[in-house]
């Protein structure tokens, strides 16, 4: 593939940017009810999980594990984020600001549990920590 795919996301609080993903791939692609979930690393920049809906590609919902923090690259030495039945979503965190314990934002150093369910003021689904 020639040239870069560009995403954007806008974490709560922070303005929209792109994010070259060419050499921030660490995790393999979830296909998942539908949707196709690709992780990023982090490497010095916030990692984040983007959400894909499988039949048209239209970005659904992005998700930083360190949305006031910093790093918190989603690797998972190559593999792919996994999947139950009930349509949650586990991945592990590498690295990063780590403040969740504390009523913080911040999930770097975990592994957590995600699910696509509900929605902003906006309309758009959300991935939320279980």
């Amino acid at each position: 593939m020639s040239g870069r795919l560009r995403l954007e996301y806008a974490p709560r609080g922070y303005r929209s940017r792109a994010i070259a993903i060419a050499e921030r791939c660490g995790a393999a692609l979830l296909l998942s009810n539908g949707v196709i979930y690709l992780g990023l690393g982090g490497d010095g920049n916030r990692g984040a999980l983007f959400a894909f809906d499988a039949a048209s590609l239209t970005q659904r919902v992005s998700w930083n594990p360190t949305p006031t923090g910093v790093n918190g690259g989603i690797w998972q030495s190559g593999q792919g984020p996994l999947a139950d039945a009930e349509g949650n979503i586990y991945l592990m965190i590498g690295n990063g600001t780590f403040d969740a314990d504390a009523n913080g934002k911040n999930y770097g150093t975990s592994f957590v549990r995600l699910n696509l369910e509900g929605s902003d003021l906006g309309g758009h689904r959300l991935l939320h920590v279980v």
